[in-house]
């Protein structure tokens, strides 16, 4: 079952128009690829937390992606306007693109992580339990 809340759900040229989706967790990998391979051209938050995975669409306006526990996930695309990314325990995950209005990341437990890119408007890191990360970004102050 999918499971979609927004608050801002409106008609735009016969499509209806999402800010945020919540992906539900018995959704299988092909659900979920056709389901977010249909254009969302002005959602702003997507929660896919332990969902099967295992790519992110190119999402422009995406500024909050929560994809939590989701063990499958091996890329996170270069989101321009994404300021929230929670990818804590996504084990498989190895690489944070350069995501230049982020300010919050918690990649706690990516253990596949080697390297934190320069996010110059983070303002909080969590990053425990990342064995594989041998370089972290001068933060600013």
């Amino acid at each position: 079952m999918t499971t979609i809340i927004d608050s801002e759900n409106y008609l735009y040229s016969n499509t209806l128009v999402l800010s945020s989706i919540k992906l539900d967790k018995s959704m299988n990998t092909e659900m979920i690829g056709i389901f977010l391979n249909n254009r969302f051209p002005l959602l702003r938050t997507l929660n896919c937390t332990n969902t099967p995975i295992t790519t992110i669409p190119l999402l422009p306006n995406l500024e909050e992606l929560i994809c939590s526990k989701c063990d499958r996930l091996v890329e996170i695309p270069e989101l321009c306007n994404l300021k929230i990314l929670d990818c804590y325990q996504c084990t498989e995950l190895i690489e944070i693109p350069k995501l230049p209005h982020l300010t919050y990341l918690d990649c706690t437990g990516c253990n596949k992580l080697t390297r934190i890119p320069e996010l110059h408007n983070l303002k909080e890191l969590r990053c425990t339990k990342c064995e594989g990360i041998t370089t972290l970004p001068i933060l600013p102050t």
